[in-house]
């Protein structure tokens, strides 16, 4: 998906998958209401939960957005370092209550994850716009469409070779 297309397709989502890891090393998944706004993602919590805790302890997260099937299929995977702010920025409150209504209620706090690495996935485009690449520089895997350099979104390098095997 191009960039505009990526800020449409979250724009008009209100829920997605976090990840973020327990103490003992064990993954913990939960979905959440989301809004992208600032260039960053932000995911209202309340204090004590195991979202909380976790992201307060080791500031990592994945995010995923993923649905429908077939030529349906869309998908955004995130990930980056995540921290747990008292309040939304202004601006966001507003944009949050512009798309999603009030702010919850229930939310003690807000996790906000600037993401690093982004990955999309739209199974409607025409398979010859969509192409792999591995990055020379770290070895990531990552898609572009046709006519678009390949930049890493992980490093950044414009070093990067065709990939010669599905890497999903």
């Amino acid at each position: 998906m191009s960039g505009a297309a990526i800020a449409e397709y979250l724009a008009s989502r209100r829920y997605l998958v976090v990840a973020t890891t327990r103490a003992d090393g064990r993954p913990h998944v939960a979905p959440s209401a989301f809004l992208l706004a600032a260039e960053r993602f932000w995911l209202p919590v309340t204090a004590g939960t195991v979202r909380e805790r976790n992201v307060r302890r080791s500031s990592y997260v994945s995010l995923v957005l993923a649905e429908g099937d077939d030529a349906d299929h869309k998908a955004v995977l995130s990930e980056g370092p995540a921290e747990v702010v008292a309040a939304p920025e202004d601006r966001v409150a507003a944009e949050w209550t512009r798309r999603q209504g009030p702010l919850p209620e229930w939310a003690t706090g807000w996790i906000v994850v600037s993401p690093e690495k982004l990955f999309t996935y739209d199974a409607g485009l025409p398979e010859a716009e969509v192409l792999g690449w591995t990055c020379e520089a770290c070895g990531d895997s990552f898609t572009t469409h046709t006519g678009e350099a390949p930049k890493c979104p992980s490093c950044g390098s414009g070093s990067a070779r065709m990939a010669a095997e599905p890497f999903l």
